[in-house]
Formats: C-alpha cells, sequence, structure tokens
C-alpha cells in the first residue's frame, strides 16, 4: 500500500521556521495575485514515501523520474522542504511556465529557494548545512530518525540566529 501523501505544514517534524516561511509566501501569493489557487502538494515526506517516488520511472520504464533523490536524500525527508502546484481559473493542474516563474518571483521574497529551474513547485529553505549529509551523521552516532530530525532543526535555529537579521514570526503579528 502506498505511503500517505502529508500536506501538513504544522506535521510534528516540519522545521517551523521553514514551514512559517512557506504559509506567508503562499498567503501573500493567494492574497494578491493568485487568489486561492495555490496549493500545497506535499510537506514532509517519510523515508518510505520517498522510496516510493524514486523508485517512479525506474521500477516502471513508461512512467517517468519524478526525483532524484533516495530515501534520506531529500530535504522533505527532513521537514525542510515542501511542495506546492497553482490550479487554472476553472480548477485543473496548472502547467504553464509563466505563473511558476511569477510565483518563484514571491517565494523567493520570503526567502525560500528552488533547487533547478525545471522543479518550480519544489521549495527549501536556504542553508550552509548540507543536511543529507548531518543526517546520515547523527543516524551513525546511533540517533533515532525523529531525533536526527529534530537536531537538524535545533542546528538550523543557531545558524538562523547568527545569518538572518529579520524574524519570520514577527511579520505575522
Amino acid at each position: 500500500m502506498p505511503e500517505k501523501i502529508i500536506k501538513d505544514l504544522n506535521h510534528k517534524l516540519m522545521y517551523p521556521r521553514f514551514a512559517n516561511r512557506f504559509q506567508l509566501a503562499i498567503k501573500f501569493a493567494n492574497d494578491y495575485y493568485f487568489h486561492g489557487r495555490v496549493r500545497i502538494s506535499e510537506t514532509f515526506r517519510t523515508m518510505k514515501r520517498q522510496e516510493e517516488l524514486y523508485a517512479k520511472g525506474r521500477t516502471n520504464k513508461k512512467a517517468r523520474v519524478v526525483t532524484k533523490a533516495k530515501a534520506g536524500q531529500s530535504l522533505h525527508n527532513l521537514g525542510c522542504a515542501a511542495d506546492l502546484f497553482i490550479l487554472t481559473h476553472d480548477g485543473k493542474y496548472q502547467e504553464k511556465l509563466p505563473e511558476y516563474k511569477q510565483l518563484a518571483g514571491i517565494m523567493v521574497q520570503f526567502g525560500l529557494k528552488h533547487i533547478r529551474a525545471a522543479d518550480y513547485p519544489h521549495w527549501e529553505i536556504p542553508t550552509r548545512f548540507d543536511l543529507p549529509e548531518l543526517y546520515k551523521k547523527y543516524k551513525a552516532e546511533g540517533m533515532k530518525h525523529e531525533d536526527c530530525i529534530l537536531r537538524i532543526h535545533s542546528k538550523l535555529d543557531k545558524e538562523y540566529i547568527i545569518f538572518n537579521s529579520f524574524d519570520w514570526e514577527d511579520a505575522q503579528s
């Protein structure tokens, strides 16, 4: 049975500062440009779900490859990435690039990044750390999966305090 898709930005393993930025960016985009047409397609991803996605297009040659990241290599697995999509005005999935480029301009203004131009739906937290490598290191030290993720979030919080002068949580009030 396929693993459940998680769309909740408040999931216990989502990095709160990322989730907050992502949520604010989508709200802004929907309120001022897209009139409610931007939606979340996936947030936190279990290792099993990542394995399922990685297998697509590799085990069934008729399907297209949907990710280059194996389990543990995706920032979705660490609560630091999310995917979105845009609906057309008649409620269908938007595939036209110009609207995704417009949305990208908004997402970047909220301090988010995507890894390559061909993957506009994917957004993640910018960081100087190689988060999958940190995860691998913590796992090798014998830490449990959830503890590894929370330790990464703690490390990101320290980086956030050092490198950011604007607090996104204050932007909500």
